[in-house]
């Protein structure tokens, strides 16, 4: 029986990495400590994502999504997730440092701004760019929603109808004022024209490898 939150369970089955020379970049994954809520592994830091990413595959770098993780303690409850960019910023500071192996944790970073604050959002914004200036990319902000009580709800704004609000700003169109918070860093373009978030969008290696649910 495998310990609830232990990791034995990913050597009950080995199989050979089919392309292990091919580079990849995992574009979504967490970090997170001391997290007992919805899922078992209640720490995820730079020691256990090196061993998943070093583990077989030539993974180059990652990209990290945000997971409401070391938020700030106290001051404007709008600006409390700027506490998860910097709390990242450090560990893809650490990877960097090549300590932890070859792979680039974290090279872009996907934060938190609640934008259901309409203009209000441009400061929070501003304070994740400043948190991360060589690797904040954007947010990631969640609408699911659901009026069934056995239905979870697991968006951080739990509120019915937020695309269709007029103070929610993610909705593109010739009045979208924060088009200038999307500029490119580090000279590559943030937002390309089209394009409107980042979510579950990572392809799973299904043909070998040793690729824990947990990287998703």
């Amino acid at each position: 029986m495998v310990p609830f939150g232990g990791t034995d369970w990913l050597a009950l089955t080995q199989e050979p990495t089919l392309e292990p020379e091919m580079p990849i970049c995992d574009p979504h994954h967490h970090f997170w400590d001391f997290r007992t809520g919805r899922i078992p592994y209640q720490r995820y830091l730079l020691h256990e994502l090196s061993a998943d990413i070093h583990s077989g595959h030539n993974v180059r770098s990652t990209v990290f999504i945000e997971a409401r993780a070391m938020y700030r303690a106290d001051g404007p409850e709008e600006m409390r997730p700027v506490g998860e960019v910097e709390f990242v910023q450090g560990l893809a500071a650490a990877s960097a440092s090549g300590l932890y192996g070859p792979g680039r944790a974290a090279a872009a970073i996907v934060g938190h701004a609640n934008l259901n604050l309409g203009q209000g959002v441009a400061p929070v914004l501003e304070a994740l760019r400043a948190a991360s200036p060589n690797r904040f990319r954007g947010i990631r902000h969640s609408v699911t929603w659901d009026p069934h009580p056995e239905v979870e709800n697991t968006a951080a704004h739990k509120i019915e109808g937020q695309l269709a609000s007029d103070q929610f700003q993610g909705r593109p169109g010739p009045d979208h004022h924060l088009e200038s918070y999307w500029r490119p860093a580090a000279g590559r373009p943030v937002r390309q024209p089209g394009s409107r978030g980042a979510g579950h969008l990572a392809a799973r290696d299904r043909g070998g490898g040793r690729v824990p649910q947990r990287l998703r």
